[in-house]
């Protein structure tokens, strides 16, 4: 990270992949997780990304003028495909 291309890099990824951590830090407040236990805060975890998806997809389909409904059948296939 000390070289300008780890700093180049490390700025990228803060803007990109690293931006939904910052997100359940501060929106969801996952650091102060009232539950004891992995099973119990990885269930939660599942609960608080699953409606972080949710309201992107919203958002993505509200911004760009799609059809929610044609979007959800459009998951909704996705999911019933067999992986080889």
């Amino acid at each position: 990270m000390d070289t300008p291309e780890g700093q180049k890099e490390y700025k990228n990824r803060s803007s990109t992949d690293e931006s939904q951590n910052g997100t359940f830090r501060r929106i969801y407040h996952y650091n102060d997780l009232p539950l004891r236990g992995l099973k119990n805060v990885q269930g939660l975890m599942f609960i608080i990304a699953s409606a972080y998806n949710s309201i992107r997809i919203y958002n993505i389909t509200k911004e760009k003028g799609l059809n929610l409904y044609e979007v959800i059948e459009f998951i909704h296939l996705i999911g019933l495909r067999k992986i080889k």
